[in-house]
């Protein structure tokens, strides 16, 4: 999923696997609140600020906890936010706090900028963005009280919501529209709150929330869940999203999380959306253990990469999409960048590896179905719809027969390690039951 930004004349993209501002930070520490009362005096006197003082430090607060966190990776990255007033509504930090600390921050030669236009529509409109970091005066004022990027984490740290308290925990989007450029994320719709099923709808993300709300999760930034749905449709999409950091961090840093104190591991269905779309399509199953494998193709990640394109766009693709470039190259060879950052010459790499035509024609006959797909009227939207089901299934599941708090990722949970093999039996079971799929699943 990505943006652009328009600087100028200059399309910019950006993937949402980069680094967001969350705005969702404390100081913790006698002298990081020393550091934030002084720095906050700094910019008042530069700023008109009549409003809520309190609410402004707060947005200071999370701010300096960002900016701290983003240095301390070293990698000369960026920070990302859409200024479209709309995209903070029901956060921790609202609107007006955060454009008084943005501008402040700026103003003061604290923070570097690149401002454009955010394309997607987001809440029923288009919207500014922003990309900034810190400068080296924000840095050595931060320095003059003992703090640097190496240990941030004693002075300043993440805090979360109330899952329980979640706002808009079911939520529903127009289609997708393309202009000539891009594709543009449907915009927002009103929800029917007195329809029965949207109530049943909320009443059961709510139940998953407080479930939650009772448990501690640690090295990820987690505040609950809510729904999506697409296509103007509550049978199309439905799929759960965290309002946090856990599904868009790298799969390196998810073994870094705890719940309850305790390590994770993953529990996957392995070929969620192939296996949906053969049911979708009623063909048997094929009486393999991958069905990825059988195509020849010495690379598991290339075969699976030009089926989710294909059942992604509902059709054969003509070449290699971007999103299978970068992620060969990210993958295969540890090259991560931002996207506008990657060469031609790197993105003719999976081209150059493994020529399209000749995966095409390999993957095609190993599985037939895809030709039955892009004919079917079926659509992504479908797959994620069965895939949500089997999904909310496993973590009610778990939650309210087991006592088990899970984090999902579409088509994968983070759970507890000691209870991998019984989230695994009850996945198989829920899939079944609930999205009338038989799946394999896998620990990881």
């Amino acid at each position: 999923m990505s943006v652009l930004l328009n600087s100028g004349s200059n399309l910019i993209e950006r993937d949402y696997s980069d680094d967001g501002l969350l705005l969702s930070g404390k100081a913790i520490s006698l002298i990081a609140n020393e550091s934030v009362d002084r720095l906050f005096s700094l910019l008042k006197q530069n700023q008109e600020w009549e409003y809520n003082s309190l609410k402004t430090r707060k947005a200071l607060e999370s701010f300096l906890n960002d900016l701290l966190g983003l240095a301390s990776k070293k990698d000369g990255s960026s920070l990302f936010r859409s200024l479209h007033k709309p995209s903070f509504k029901g956060c921790y930090i609202g609107y007006s706090p955060f454009i008084r600390v943005f501008k402040g921050l700026r103003d003061a030669g604290f923070i570097e900028v690149k401002l454009g236009f955010y394309s997607r529509r987001e809440d029923g409109g288009d919207g500014t963005a922003a990309r900034m970091k810190g400068t080296r005066a924000l840095f050595e004022f931060l320095l003059g009280y003992g703090i640097t990027p190496s240990n941030y984490g004693d002075h300043f740290r993440f805090i979360t919501g109330s899952p329980d308290q979640v706002r808009d925990p079911v939520r529903l989007r127009a289609s997708k529209k393309s202009d000539f450029w891009h594709p543009l994320r449907g915009r927002r719709l009103p929800i029917d709150m007195a329809d029965p099923r949207v109530e049943s709808l909320v009443y059961q993300m709510q139940g998953l929330n407080g479930f939650v709300a009772r448990h501690v999760f640690t090295g990820c930034v987690f505040e609950g869940f809510f729904r999506q749905f697409n296509q103007g449709r509550y049978d199309k999409g439905g799929r759960v999203y965290a309002i946090g950091n856990f599904q868009n961090m790298e799969r390196e840093k998810r073994p870094g999380i705890r719940i309850n104190g305790e390590r994770v591991c993953e529990v996957d269905v392995s070929a969620s959306h192939l296996t949906i779309a053969y049911h979708l399509l009623g063909i048997p199953l094929p009486d393999v253990d991958d069905l990825y494998a059988g195509s020849g193709i010495d690379n598991r990640n290339v075969v699976k990469r030009f089926v989710t394109a294909t059942l992604g766009a509902g059709k054969i693709p003509r070449q290699w999409p971007k999103g299978s470039k970068i992620d060969y190259l990210k993958r295969e060879f540890g090259i991560r960048k931002k996207d506008w950052d990657y060469t031609t010459e790197e993105l003719s790499r999976l081209q150059r590896d493994y020529p399209f035509a000749m995966v095409k024609a390999a993957v095609v006959k190993a599985l037939p179905i895809l030709l039955k797909w892009q004919d079917s009227g079926f659509t992504w939207a479908d797959l994620q719809y069965r895939e949500s089901l089997g999904l909310i299934a496993t973590l009610e599941e778990l939650a309210f027969r087991h006592g088990i708090p899970a984090l999902p990722l579409h088509d994968s949970v983070i759970v507890p390690a000691s209870k991998a093999a019984l989230v695994g039996r009850v996945m198989i079971q829920a899939f079944c039951e609930h999205a009338g799929v038989l799946v394999r699943v896998k620990t990881k």
